[in-house]
């Protein structure tokens, strides 16, 4: 994937076999995952709010 990307996002951590050592590589990915969508919703704003709204209008259809 790096070889055909314009930008490569790399991160490290430390994994063993125990499952709280695992779970660092899962925040860790997810930390990124939150910084690119933040990111992506700062310089979309008008359509990301216009996003937010279908689905908190999906959303109160399905509450009991």
């Amino acid at each position: 994937m790096t070889k055909v990307s314009d930008i490569s996002l790399i991160y490290s951590s430390r994994e063993t076999y125990f499952r709280n050592e695992a779970m660092v590589s899962r925040i860790a990915q997810l930390s990124l995952l939150d910084a690119l969508t933040i990111g992506i919703s700062l310089l979309r704003q008008e359509e990301t709010l216009a996003n937010l709204q279908k689905i908190r209008e999906a959303i109160a259809l399905k509450q009991y």
